[in-house]
C-alpha cells in the first residue's frame, strides 16, 4: 500500500478508486487510451480515497481542475480545495482530506477525467460513494442496446443502515417521479435513458447516502454499427469486449488488448497497449474504461469492493467470462482465461473463446399449395455469433416482398445459438426448387442438408389451335404445359362469334370428357365466315386454369345478303354518285360490286340497259356520261368468292344543272329622252332591254343577268340580275349604272341563270344614251375698277349636242360675307354663240359681294364653273325703316317709352344712331308738321324750313355696337341726361342755316305733343374702290312716330301713391333677377344682354392690371379671378325694362342626399332654366373663410410657396413638414388633408409645385407616407405655366436630401402613368411612387364628356388600395379639378355603399378644409353629369377569365324586360344623341356633295382638316373624323368610301397626315350600289391625283384580304412613302362575318404594319365610315386592352367611338360580332389566364 503524507503528519490508507468512466464528448473515429482507477469505491468518512486517471495523448482540465464532478450533491460541480491533486507523467491522482482536521468529507459523487488522443477526446465517468450508504448498486454500470427488451436497475439496501421509509430515484440529478422500489423498470431502452442514475430515502438526499450507477445505450441493435443507419456488422469481440456503436471498434475490458480483445495483458497491466499499471496493486479497485464497456472489476476480481477471486470456471474483469478448459476448471486462469493441457472440445483460442459454427438444425421438404404460406428453419452454434445466409438452388435468398428472414440469438452453455427462419408468405410457380443454408463466423463456415418446395396450383400454360373445317364447323386441339404438379382430370370448351363488329356472348361450357395434357374436339352449327374466339380450360385437383386459354377461327365464305341503304348521289351534269352500306351477312369478303341503271322512275328488273362492276369491295362507285337534269334509277348486288348475292332496293335521283342556252335580245333603247334634269344634276342613266326566254334552261330558272359592255374596250362594267317574270316569254328590263354616261354607245348582252349556272350570252345589241349633263365651261374673269365681267369657253366633256350657257349671279351683302343665307340670286340664259357677260358696278347692288358661275346647256343644264367673285364696295344709306305698329306709349309728364326700329346694314355699316326728338302744335298733324319743319328726311339739314333747322334736336347719339344691344328694348325719351356721344354732335345744317339745338335727351314738357324719327349714317369712310366725288347722301331717316302727348303733373304724381307697394316688389323682382342673370352671364362669359357702359375686363386687361401687384398672382383660367374695379365711363341711356322672368324652378333642399334612383329627374330638374338650380346650389356653398382660420398661409414666410393669392389652405387640415432648422417656414406646404367617403385623411390637395416648392413637395410625399400622385393639369395650358415639372425625364435627379429615380413611363390614351424609386439622404430602404397624370382635361372649358375622366379614376382605383393613403391629389390652384376628382371619387363610394349621392354636403366639408373646393359651377354640373353617367351605364368592364359567364348573360333575356343582355347594352348606345350642331362643317353648302350619307358627318371638334386651297372655299374638308386608340389619341381616321369627286381629297389626307395603313372593309360594289370609289391604280400603273403621286407597286391575295403596296409622294417634294391598303374580302353584303378568325388576323397584320412604318393613324373606311369601320376600331381598341391589361369593355369602347364620330359600330349584330371577336381571340389561348 502506498502511504502519503500530508503537511499535518498524517498517514492515511489509500483506498480503492470508486468510478466508472463514461465517454459524453461525440467520437468521430477512435477510441481514446484512457482509463480510471478507484481506491476504493467506497470511502470511510474518517481516512483518505484516491481516484487515478491513466492515459495516452494528453489530459483536459475541467474548471481548473484535473477532475471533473457530473452531479451537483449539495457542493455544485467544482473540486474544493481541500481536494487535493498530484499529477505523474500520463498519469493524475487526486485525495482528500478526512474530518479529523475538521474537513468535510463530500466526495460522493460521479468524477470524470478527459483524456485526448490524434484529435479526439474521450470523457470516462467513475463513481464514488460512502461506506455507510444506505442504499447501493447491484453493478455500477450497466451496457444495453437501443430498444431492447425491458432493463432493470437494481439497488441492494445496506444492512447496517437503520433508516427507513419510501425510496426516491433521480437520473443526472433529476428527480423521477413514482420511483419507490429498489429496482427502476425501463420497458424499451432509448438513447435517452442513458445517463447517471441514484436512488436514495426520500429526505435524505444531503446525507450523501444514496447509492450511484450509471446506465450505457448503444446506439444500435446487437452486432450492428453505424452511421449511416446502423447498417454495418461488429466485428467480434472477444474477452468481454463490446463493440462501439460509431465506430465499430472493439473496446476492450481492462487486462486485454487487440483489434478482438483477443490478447491478455500482462498480471498487473490494462490499458489499449498494456502501457498502465496500478499504484499499490489491482486489488479492491474499481477500473473505468470508455464506453460501451464502463466499470469493472480488475481481471481475475469481482464482488461490490472488487476484491473477491472469480468463482469456479469464470475469469476476466468482473469474472464475466466463462472458461473452456479440456482439463477441467482448475486448469483456468482466471484472469486471461487460458486453459493448462488446452481447450475443451469445439474450442479454440488462446483463452478457449472461439468456437467454429455447427449446424443444429436442417431445413426440411415442404409441399404447399400456392397462394400459400412455406417455412424453413436452419439453427447454429458457435462462438463468435455464427451469420445464417439461406439459398434458393444455387442464388441467395435476398429478404424483400414476399420473402422475409427471421434470426432469433441466445447463449447455451456459454455458446452463442442462432436459429434463423425462411418464410415465404405466398408461394408462386417460381418459388418451385432446392433450398439451404450456410452458417459462418471468423472460425469457420457450415453447409445444411438440402430441402426441396413443390408448389402445387391449378394448371396453366394451355396452348389451343382452332381450324375451319368448313362453312359450318372448326376443330380445337389443345397441349397442357404447365400442369400445376398434378394430373388433368377434364377438359371443356365454349365459343362466341364476332359479327358486325360485335362479339355475342358466351355458349355454355362444354365438358369434352378428355383427361391427359392434349386432345382435340369438333365445334359444329356455325355461321359462315364468321370469326369465332374459342376459350378452353383443363382441371386438375386443385381446379380448372385461370383465365382460361383461347384462340380464334374463321369459317368458310359463303354468297353474301343484300346491299343496304343505296344512295344516289348527283355530283355534276352528267355524273351521279353512289354509296350503299354492305350487307348485313356478307358470308366472307366482298370481292366486287355489280351496280345496274336506266334513265327511268320504273324498278322493273327487265330493262335495265346499263351496268357497271367495281373490282374491289368499294361501296362508292360514280357513274358517268348521264343525260343533265334526268332522272335515273340505280340497283347494286355484291360477290363473294362463293358467288353473287341479291340485288339491293333502287333508288332514284337526277343529274345536276348546266348552262342554259342564250336568250334573245328584241329591243335595247335609252329610258329617258334626257339625263339632265331641271335642277342641274344628272339623272341616272338607264337602258330599257326588251327579250326572249332562252330555249333551254337545263334547270329551274332563278334569274337573266343583264351585262353592259364599253364598246371601246369590250370589257363588262355592269352586271345586273333580273328575278321577276320569269316564266314569261318576252320580258323587259330597266338597268341604270353609275357607268353608264350619257351619249355614249354600249353594248348589252343577257343570260340565263338556273339554280347553279350562269348561260351563254345572247348575241350583244348597241344602243346610244340621250344626251345629259354637260361639265362646267372654263371661265375668265374680267373684272375692272369699273366693270363685273366674265369669258367662258364650252366644257371638254359636253356629255350630248351644247345648245347655250347659262350665267348665275350670286349677290351677297358684304358686312354678311361669306354667310350667303340671304344673297340674291339671278340667272340669264345665252346662245350657243355668246361667251361673255359684264355690267357697270354702279349698275350693281351697293356694299356688296358677286360670285358668279356659268353652265353649259343640252337637253338639261350642265354642271357649274369655277366661281368667280366681283365686289361693288360703295356704301348707300339704308331702305326706308319701317317703325313699330305695336300698342300706343303711355307717357308720363317729362318723358315717353320709343321702340326702334330694326336697321338694314345691307348699303354699308351704320356708323351713327340718331334719335331726333320734333316737339309739335297741339292740334298739329304730321302732316301739318311735314311742311312746317320739313320731311323727315330733311329736319336738321340746309334744306329744311328754318324751324326745321333749329327746332328739332338730337336725344340721343348711339354707335352701331350700342343700337344692336338697345333695339330689342327701345329707349325712354325724355330723361334727362347728356348726350355724350361723337354721333351726338353729327349733323347735316351749316352754321349759315341757323342753330340747332343742343343734343341731349332733356326732359319733356307736361300736356305737350312730341314725335321722333331715327335717322341712321352709313360709314362712306370705309367704302373701297377708286374714290369718286360723292354728291349723295350718306344717311337715311325714319318716318315721324305717331305723336306722343305727355301727361300733365297732377296724372303723373298720383301714380306712385296708387301703386307703391306694387313698384316696390316689382323693383325687388328685377334687381334680384338683375343679379341672378348676371352670375349666369359672368359664369358663361358671355355680353349680357343689357348695354354696359363699362367694358369687361378680358383676361389679358386683368392680367395686365394686376402687373406688378405684391404676391402671386391670381388665375384667370381655371380658378376664379379677382377682377380689378372698372374706370368710371359714361353713363348708358336709360332702357325699357325687361319682360318679367319666367316662374322659378321649385328650389330643392340642397342639405338632402339624392337617391340614385331619382339622380336622373334631378339632374333635369337642377338644368331646367338654362341650370337655373344648379347655379343656386352652387351660389350656396360656404364661402371663404376669415384670415384667423390661416395664419400659415398668410405669413410672410410663406408668400412666395403660394401659386394663387386667392386659394387659401387652412389651418386646420394643412399638411405640415418637419421644420428645417434656421429656416422660417419651412413647415409650410400649400396643401390640405381631405377626408374620403370613408376614410379619413384619405386624400391631400396640393397645389401644382412651384419653382421653389418641388423639394417641398418631395418631403410631403416622403413624411407622409403616400405612394399614389394624381396629377390632372398639363405643365403649360394656353401657354401659361401651370405647374413645374417636379420629377426627372429619366434616371436620377435630386431634390433636397431625396434622390427620384424615373423607372418606367407607361403612355395611354389621356392617361400617363409614371413609377419612380424615392429614396431619402441617410434612411434605409426604398419607397415606390406610381404618379397618374390625367391629360384628357383640355386648355379651356371642361371634357366634352365624363367618360375619359371616369375610366381614369376606375385605373387609379384599381391600382391603389387603402395602405396606399394619402393620395395626393393637384392640378394648378389645387381646387377646382383637385375637387372635382376627390368628390367624384367619394360620391361613387357612397353610391355603392348607399345607393345615394351628397354632392353639396359633400363639396361643402372640403371647404372648411380648403378655399373654393370645386372652383366654377361648370366643374359642379360636370360632377352630376360624371355621376349620372356612372349611374345610367355603370361599370361595364369584364376581367377575361369571366368573358363565358359574361356572355352567357348577354345572351340571355333579362326578367321583365323580354330582351337581351345584346338588346339591352345597345339600346343605350343608340338612345346617344348625335350632337347636329356639332356638324356645321359638314353641312355647309360647298360641302354637301362631299357626303356620302348626309346623316353620318364629321363633327367639327373631331373631323380631319385638309390643308386649304388658295380661293377654294371647302378644300379644308373632308368626310373624315379622328379616332382615338388604346394607347394613342388619334391613333385612326374613319372615313367613307371615297366618291369619284372626293378621291383627290382622300389621297391629300392620306399624305398630309403620314398615314401609312389603309384598311378597306367593303367591296367596290355590294347589292348592285357603290360603296366606294376605285380610288387607286392598278398593279404596275402611276396615276395622279391633284399634287398627290400613287404607284401600284404589287398586289397579294391572302386568306380573307388583298394586300397592295404603293409608293407615294408629291409633287412639291422628294420624299416618298410606302403605303399599305389592307382590302378585307370576308364581310358579306347581309349582317357580320361568320367568326372573326380573318379579322383578328387582319388587326394583327396592320399592326405589324404600323410598327414598320412609323405608327401615324390607321385609315380606316367601309362606306359610310361608321358601321363596318366603327366595328374593326372597336375590335383592335378591346384587344388591346385585353391584351395589355386581362380586361373587356366593349360597351364603353363603342360608347366612346360614338362620342367621336355619329353611328359608329352601327348595328346589333356589329356590336355582337365585337364580342364574338375577344372570345374568338381568346379561344386561341390554353387558358384564359395564359393567353398574353
Amino acid at each position: 500500500m502506498e502511504v502519503f503524507h500530508t503537511s499535518k503528519g498524517q498517514a492515511l490508507s489509500v483506498l480503492s478508486l470508486l468510478g466508472l468512466l463514461l465517454c459524453l464528448s461525440p467520437v468521430v473515429s477512435g477510441v481514446v487510451d484512457v482509463t480510471i482507477t478507484s481506491k476504493f469505491p467506497y470511502y470511510p468518512d474518517d481516512d483518505y480515497t484516491w481516484l487515478y486517471c491513466y492515459y495516452t495523448g494528453r489530459h483536459i482540465n475541467q474548471r481548473g481542475y484535473l477532475f471533473g464532478l457530473e452531479l451537483d450533491t449539495g457542493s455544485g460541480q467544482e473540486f474544493t480545495k481541500a481536494r487535493n491533486t498530484y499529477r505523474n507523467p500520463r498519469r493524475v491522482r487526486v485525495w482528500h482530506y478526512d474530518t479529523r482536521n475538521n474537513v468535510p468529507v463530500h466526495l460522493t459523487n460521479a468524477i470524470s477525467c478527459i483524456g485526448q488522443q490524434n484529435g479526439v477526446s474521450d470523457k470516462v465517468i467513475t463513481l464514488k460513494m460512502r461506506e455507510d450508504a444506505d442504499v447501493k448498486p447491484r453493478l455500477f454500470s450497466r451496457t444495453v442496446n437501443v430498444e431492447d427488451d425491458p432493463v432493470t436497475l437494481e439497488m441492494v439496501r445496506n444492512p447496517d443502515s437503520t433508516r427507513t421509509g419510501d425510496l426516491e430515484w433521480r437520473k443526472d440529478g433529476v428527480v423521477l417521479q413514482g420511483q419507490r422500489s429498489l429496482t427502476l423498470n425501463i420497458n424499451s431502452v432509448q438513447s435517452s435513458d442513458e445517463g447517471i442514475y441514484e436512488c436514495y430515502y426520500r429526505g435524505a438526499y444531503t446525507d450523501r447516502k444514496q447509492g450511484i450507477m450509471r446506465l450505457i445505450v448503444r446506439a444500435c441493435a446487437g452486432n450492428k454499427y453505424g452511421p449511416p443507419g446502423c447498417s454495418s456488422d461488429c466485428p467480434a469481440c472477444y474477452n468481454g469486449g463490446v463493440c462501439h456503436d460509431q465506430t465499430g471498434e472493439c473496446v476492450c475490458p481492462p487486462g486485454f488488448m487487440g483489434t478482438h480483445c483477443e490478447t491478455a495483458c500482462p498480471s498487473g497491466r490494462f490499458g489499449k497497449t498494456c502501457s498502465f499499471s496500478c499504484s499499490g496493486g489491482c486489488q479492491g479497485q474499481l477500473m473505468t474504461v470508455p464506453d460501451p464497456v464502463g466499470c469493472t472489476c480488475p481481471p481475475g476480481l469481482t464482488g461490490m469492493t472488487c476484491q473477491d477471486a472469480c468463482p469456479e470456471d469464470t475469469y476476466g474483469a468482473s469474472c464475466t467470462q466463462t472458461c473452456h478448459c479440456l482439463s477441467g476448471p482448475l486448469a483456468c486462469n482466471s484472469e486471461t482465461g487460458a486453459c493448462t493441457g488446452g481447450c475443451a472440445a469445439g474450442w479454440i483460442g488462446d483463452s478457449c473463446q472461439i468456437r467454429p459454427p455447427t449446424i443444429t438444425q436442417h431445413p426440411t421438404n415442404q409441399t404447399v399449395d400456392v397462394e400459400h404460406q412455406a417455412t424453413f428453419t436452419c439453427s447454429s452454434q458457435g462462438v463468435p455469433t455464427p451469420k445464417i445466409i439461406w439459398y434458393n438452388d444455387s442464388s441467395t435468398i435476398t429478404p424483400g416482398g414476399q420473402i422475409s428472414v427471421d434470426v432469433i440469438t441466445g447463449k447455451v452453455n456459454g455458446i452463442d445459438v442462432v436459429t434463423s427462419t425462411l418464410t415465404i408468405t405466398s408461394v408462386d410457380r417460381e418459388d418451385n426448387g432446392e433450398y439451404k443454408c450456410t452458417s459462418s463466423n471468423a472460425a469457420g463456415d457450415d453447409t445444411s442438408q438440402v430441402a426441396t418446395l413443390t408448389v402445387q396450383e391449378r394448371p396453366d400454360d394451355v396452348n389451343v389451335t382452332v381450324t375451319a373445317v368448313n362453312s359450318t364447323a372448326l376443330q380445337v386441339t389443345w397441349t397442357v404445359g404447365v400442369s400445376g404438379n398434378l394430373d388433368i382430370i377434364n377438359s371443356q370448351v365454349r365459343y362466341r362469334s364476332y359479327i358486325n363488329g360485335e362479339w355475342t356472348p358466351h355458349s355454355p361450357w362444354r365438358l369434352t370428357g378428355i383427361s391427359g395434357t392434349n386432345g382435340a374436339v369438333h365445334i359444329s352449327g356455325l355461321l359462315p365466315a364468321v370469326t369465332y374466339l374459342v376459350q378452353f380450360s383443363v382441371q386438375n385437383a386443385i381446379g380448372w386454369n385461370r383465365p382460361p386459354a383461347w384462340a380464334r377461327g374463321i369459317t368458310d365464305e359463303a354468297p353474301p345478303g343484300t346491299p343496304l341503304g343505296l344512295q344516289a348521289t348527283p355530283t355534276s351534269h352528267n355524273t351521279v354518285q353512289l354509296s350503299w352500306q354492305p350487307p348485313v351477312r356478307t358470308n366472307g369478303v366482298i370481292r366486287s360490286y355489280t351496280v345496274q341503271y336506266k334513265a327511268s322512275l320504273s324498278c322493273n328488273s327487265s330493262d335495265f340497259s346499263h351496268g357497271v362492276s367495281t373490282t374491289d369491295d368499294s361501296t362508292t362507285t360514280v357513274i358517268g356520261d348521264l343525260v343533265p337534269y334526268t332522272n335515273y334509277i340505280f340497283r347494286v348486288r355484291g360477290a363473294t368468292s362463293a358467288g353473287g348475292g341479291d340485288f339491293s332496293n333502287c333508288n332514284t335521283t337526277r343529274t345536276l344543272e348546266y348552262y342554259p342556252t342564250a336568250p334573245v335580245i328584241l329591243k335595247v333603247e335609252d329610258e329617258r329622252d334626257c339625263n339632265c334634269d331641271g335642277s342641274n344634276v344628272a339623272r341616272q342613266v338607264a337602258l330599257t332591254i326588251k327579250f326572249r326566254r332562252p330555249d333551254n334552261v337545263y334547270g329551274q330558272l332563278q334569274a337573266y343577268q343583264v351585262s353592259l359592255y364599253n364598246r371601246s374596250t369590250n370589257e363588262p362594267f355592269h352586271r345586273e340580275n333580273m328575278t321577276s317574270g320569269l316564266q314569261q316569254e318576252n320580258l323587259t328590263v330597266i338597268v341604270s349604272s353609275e357607268q353608264l354616261q350619257p351619249a355614249q354607245n354600249y353594248s348589252v348582252t343577257v343570260s340565263a341563270i338556273n339554280t347553279v349556272y350562269r348561260g351563254i350570252e345572247s348575241h350583244p345589241r348597241v344602243a346610244q344614251t340621250s344626251d345629259g349633263c354637260p361639265d362646267a365651261p372654263t371661265v375668265e374673269s374680267q373684272v375692272t375698277d369699273d366693270n363685273c365681267g366674265l369669258m367662258w369657253t364650252p366644257p371638254s366633256q359636253s356629255r350630248g349636242i351644247i345648245t347655250g350657257h347659262s350665267v348665275t349671279r350670286t349677290v351677297i351683302p358684304r358686312h354678311q360675307y361669306p354667310d350667303d343665307s340671304n344673297a340674291e340670286v339671278t340667272k340669264e340664259t345665252f346662245d350657243l354663240g355668246v361667251h361673255q357677260w359684264s355690267a357697270l358696278k354702279q349698275n350693281l347692288s351697293a356694299n356688296s359681294v358677286i360670285h358668279f358661275t356659268v353652265r353649259a346647256l343640252t337637253c338639261g343644264e350642265g354642271g357649274k364653273s369655277e366661281e368667280l367673285t366681283c365686289e361693288a364696295t360703295r356704301f348707300e344709306p339704308p331702305a326706308v325703316m319701317l317703325l313699330s305698329t305695336g300698342p300706343p306709349v303711355i307717357p308720363t309728364a317729362r318723358s315717353f317709352h320709343m321702340d326702334l326700329p330694326d336697321v338694314s346694314e345691307r348699303n354699308g355699316p351704320i356708323s351713327c344712331y340718331q334719335v331726333i326728338v320734333v316737339k309739335m302744335k297741339k292740334d298739329e298733324t304730321l302732316e301739318g308738321l311735314g311742311r312746317r319743319v320739313g320731311a323727315p328726311d330733311v329736319i336738321l339739314t340746309d334744306e329744311a324750313p328754318q324751324e326745321g333747322q333749329t327746332e328739332p334736336y338730337v336725344a340721343l347719339g348711339l354707335s352701331g355696337e350700342q343700337y344692336k344691344q338697345i333695339v330689342a328694348h327701345g329707349v325712354d325719351i325724355g330723361t334727362g341726361e347728356a348726350c355724350e356721344h361723337e354721333c351726338c354732335r353729327r349733323s347735316e345744317v351749316t352754321l349759315k342755316g341757323g342753330n340747332a339745338k343742343d343734343p341731349g335727351n332733356k326732359e319733356l314738357e307736361p300736356e305737350t305733343k312730341y314725335t321722333a324719327v331715327i335717322r341712321v349714317y352709313v360709314d362712306t369712310s370705309t367704302s373701297g374702290g377708286r374714290r369718286k366725288r360723292d354728291t349723295r347722301r350718306a344717311y337715311s331717316t325714319s318716318p315721324f312716330i305717331e305723336p306722343v302727348v305727355t301727361q300733365d303733373v297732377v296724372t303723373t304724381a298720383v301714380i306712385p301713391i296708387a301703386v307703391g307697394a306694387a313698384v316696390g316688389v316689382l323693383l325687388a323682382l328685377v334687381v334680384a333677377l338683375g343679379i341672378l342673370l348676371y352670375r349666369r352671364r359672368t359664369a358663361r362669359k358671355k355680353v349680357p344682354a343689357t348695354l354696359p357702359l363699362t367694358p369687361v375686363v378680358t383676361a389679358d386687361e386683368e392680367k395686365d392690371e394686376l402687373r406688378g401687384a405684391v404676391g402671386p398672382q391670381v388665375d384667370t383660367e381655371e380658378e376664379v379671378a379677382v377682377t380689378p374695379k372698372p374706370k368710371p365711363k359714361p353713363r348708358p341711356p336709360k332702357l325699357a325694362k325687361k319682360p318679367s322672368a319666367p316662374p322659378p324652378v321649385q328650389k330643392p333642399n340642397f342639405d338632402e342626399p339624392i337617391a340614385i334612383s331619382n339622380l336622373e329627374a334631378e339632374f333635369d330638374r337642377r338644368a331646367a332654366n338654362g341650370n337655373q338650380l344648379f347655379s343656386e346650389e352652387f351660389s350656396a356653398l360656404p364661402a371663404t373663410l376669415g384670415r384667423e382660420h390661416a395664419e400659415a398661409y398668410y405669413s410672410d414666410f410663406n408668400t412666395e410657396r403660394n401659386r394663387f393669392k386667392n386659394i387659401i389652405a387652412y389651418d386646420n387640415a394643412r399638411v405640415q413638414l418637419t421644420p428645417i432648422p434656421d429656416s422660417p417656414g419651412s413647415d409650410y406646404i400649400h396643401a390640405s388633408y381631405m377626408d374620403g367617403y370613408s376614410v379619413a385623411r384619405k386624400f391631400i390637395a396640393a397645389q401644382g409645385p412651384l419653382p421653389n416648392t418641388v423639394g417641398d413637395f418631395w418631403r410631403m410625399m416622403w413624411e407622409t407616407g403616400s405612394k399614389t400622385i394624381v396629377m390632372v393639369t398639363n405643365l403649360k395650358e394656353k401657354n401659361k405655366q401651370k405647374c413645374t415639372q417636379y420629377w426627372p425625364d429619366s434616371g436620377k435627379q435630386t431634390y433636397g436630401d431625396i434622390d427620384v429615380t424615373l423607372v418606367d413611363t407607361i403612355p395611354m390614351v389621356d392617361l400617363v402613368t409614371r413609377i419612380f424609386l424615392v429614396t431619402k439622404e441617410g434612411v434605409h430602404g426604398r419607397r415606390q411612387v406610381t404618379q397618374f397624370h390625367f391629360l384628357g382635361w383640355p386648355d379651356y372649358g371642361l371634357p366634352r364628356s365624363p367618360m375619359g375622366l371616369l375610366k381614369f379614376h376606375r385605373t387609379v382605383a384599381t391600382k391603389t388600395t387603402s395602405k396606399d393613403t394619402p393620395i395626393v391629389v393637384h392640378c394648378s390652384a389645387g381646387v377646382g379639378r383637385t375637387g372635382t376628382f376627390i368628390t367624384i371619387d367619394a360620391m361613387l363610394e357612397m353610391m355603392q355603399t348607399e345607393e345615394k349621392v351628397d354632392v353639396f354636403g359633400f363639396v361643402s366639408r372640403m371647404r372648411q378644409n380648403r378655399s373654393n373646393m370645386v372652383q366654377t359651377e361648370a366643374q359642379y354640373v360636370f360632377i352630376y353629369r360624371a355621376l349620372l353617367e356612372q349611374y345610367l351605364y355603370g361599370n361595364t368592364e369584364v376581367e377575361v377569365a369571366n368573358i363565358q359567364h359574361h356572355m352567357h348573360k348577354l345572351r340571355t333575356e333579362q326578367p321583365g324586360a323580354d330582351k337581351t343582355g345584346f338588346e339591352i347594352e345597345f339600346e343605350k348606345l343608340t338612345r346617344l344623341p348625335v350632337d347636329r350642331a356639332n356638324m356645321r362643317c359638314g353641312n355647309l353648302p360647298n360641302n354637301m356633295n362631299k357626303n356620302r350619307v348626309l346623316q353620318i358627318l364629321p363633327y367639327d371638334t373631331r373631323r380631319v382638316f385638309l390643308k386649304h386651297k388658295l380661293g377654294v372655299k371647302g378644300s379644308d374638308y373632308i368626310n373624315a373624323s379622328f379616332i382615338d386608340g388604346y394607347r394613342e389619341k388619334d391613333a385612326y381616321i374613319a372615313t367613307q368610301g371615297p366618291l369619284d369627286r372626293t378621291v383627290e381629297d382622300f389621297w391629300r389626307m392620306v399624305w398630309e397626315w403620314n398615314s401609312c395603313s389603309i384598311v378597306m372593309l367593303t367591296e367596290l360594289k355590294e347589292k348592285g350600289s357603290s360603296k366606294s370609289a376605285h380610288y387607286w391604280p392598278e398593279e404596275g400603273q402611276l396615276q395622279t391625283f391633284g399634287e398627290v403621286v400613287v404607284t401600284a407597286q404589287g398586289v397579294e391575295t391572302l386568306s380573307d384580304y388583298d394586300l397592295r403596296t404603293f409608293n407615294v409622294c408629291h409633287t412639291k417634294g422628294d420624299e416618298t412613302r410606302t403605303v399599305q391598303q389592307f382590302h378585307f374580302h370576308g364581310w358579306p353584303e347581309v349582317g357580320v362575318p361568320d367568326n372573326a378568325a380573318g379579322m383578328i388576323d387582319l388587326i394583327g397584320q396592320v399592326q405589324k404594319q404600323q410598327q414598320q412604318s412609323g405608327n401615324g393613324p390607321i385609315t380606316v373606311h367601309c362606306s359610310s365610315g361608321s358601321g363596318r369601320t366603327g366595328t374593326f376600331c372597336a375590335i383592335s381598341t378591346v384587344l388591346e386592352r385585353v391584351k395589355a391589361e386581362g380586361i373587356c369593355d366593349v360597351f364603353q369602347v363603342v360608347k366612346a367611338l360614338r362620342q367621336q364620330r355619329p353611328h359608329m359600330v352601327q348595328t346589333l349584330d356589329q356590336y355582337q360580332f365585337c364580342y364574338q371577336a375577344v372570345v374568338e381571340y381568346l379561344d386561341s389561348f390554353d387558358t384564359y389566364a395564359n393567353f398574353r
